[in-house]
């Protein structure tokens, strides 16, 4: 029988963040009898970390180095340290802090690098890092993968990554058994469930390049036209106390609930009717497999990835049109077509579990580690 190969997954936090969180839930999903799976937060503990920790019995260890920021040369040396003792088969990055990868570039020379490209055009000050990152470093990765086919064409565009065949897709995908009709919803939300209110929800950060102030004036547009609604915007941000100004200059702040960050994503999407996907400049848009997964019908601005999730009148609505008004039109004749909503519900559950599993891209990316290992 072959020896297990140990994997090593590079991630900066374990507090709050998206990649964290996915990559996290990912690393329980990976064969066991194939591959022993580490994770290693850099910089931070957290929610997150706290999380790994108990993944031990998943075929999971957890490590965490304690690096203090992107020049912090004493705990590098520590990493130096953990890579040379450990002496990984593959390392999979997630992380684009030049320190830390110099340190895996001249301490674990022999491992397979890859590294997994999460950021979207609309993250302007992280793609102006990666650019220079990758012109440094591209040359040690064996294997990119990009979370979405328009990632990897903005990677070939924009950080000159032409060698043929170097950066393959693999979605992200989510963990179906977290996301069922028996999930309950948060008991301090239930009193939106019981105003009768047609339910219209935003889930991410609230920065600019979410456009949580369209999902705002779409909302004001609704409401001229029927008051039988009512808004939920979960997440926190530079741009949640705009947010919370416009709520208010529209004077319509007795239909909206800004419960902040949560981590219980599958019971506040029981509350959900409808789901409004306002960003521009995602890499992937993992927020739409999770209401897709809970059948909640999804309406997203048509941009950059979101057509490689959404076939409009499929598995979901895709908008042609930032103005709200138009928006708001499209919404109100949408959800008065209960064959077209009930059609949405069903393709989208399907879609999700047919495409979207975690075990399904946990296989995916086995097979670029196998790949990536026979030709070294």
């Amino acid at each position: 029988m072959n020896e297990r190969k140990k994997v090593l997954h590079l991630l900066w936090s374990g507090g709050i963040g998206g990649t964290e969180e996915y990559i996290t839930s990912l690393a329980g999903h990976f064969d066991p009898e194939k591959y022993q799976v580490n994770l290693c937060f850099l910089s931070k503990k957290g929610l997150i970390y706290e999380e790994a920790m108990k993944m031990k019995r998943n075929n999971v260890n957890t490590n965490f180095i304690g690096i203090r920021h992107g020049f912090d040369i004493v705990n590098a040396a520590g990493f130096a340290v953990f890579l040379h003792k450990n002496r990984f088969d593959i390392i999979h990055i997630h992380i684009r802090n030049f320190l830390s990868m110099a340190v895996v570039v001249l301490f674990a020379s022999k491992a397979v690098k890859i590294i997994t490209h999460h950021v979207g055009s609309g993250d302007k000050v992280l793609l102006r890092k990666s650019r220079m990152y990758y012109k440094i470093f591209s040359g040690f990765f064996h294997k990119i993968t990009a979370i979405s086919k328009v990632v990897r064409e903005n990677m070939i565009r924009d950080f000159g990554i032409a060698e043929l065949g170097k950066i393959e897709v693999i979605y992200n995908g989510i963990d179906l058994k977290k996301f069922s009709n028996n999930i309950i919803p948060p008991s301090e939300l239930l009193h939106i469930r019981k105003t009768g209110r047609y339910v219209i929800g935003f889930i991410g950060r609230m920065e600019h390049f979410k456009r949580p102030d369209l999902f705002i004036q779409t909302a004001a547009e609704l409401l001229k036209k029927d008051r039988k609604f009512y808004f939920i915007m979960v997440g926190d941000g530079s741009e949640l106390e705009k947010c919370k100004d416009m709520i208010e200059k529209y004077n319509i702040g007795e239909y909206f609930s800004l419960p902040g960050y949560r981590r219980d994503i599958p019971g506040v999407l029981k509350l959900f009717d409808a789901l409004l996907f306002t960003s521009k400049g995602e890499g992937f848009g993992i927020v739409l497999l999770e209401a897709m997964a809970m059948s909640i019908p999804v309406f997203a601005i048509n941009d950059g990835p979101i057509p490689e999730i959404i076939t409009n009148g499929e598995n979901g609505i895709l908008l042609d049109t930032l103005d709200p008004e138009c928006i708001a039109r499209q919404i109100l004749e949408s959800i008065e077509d209960d064959y077209l909503i009930n059609k949405i519900k069903k393709q989208g559950v399907e879609d999700v579990h047919l495409k979207f599993s975690i075990e399904t891209i946990a296989r995916q990316m086995e097979n670029i580690y196998t790949g990536a290992l026979s030709r070294v």
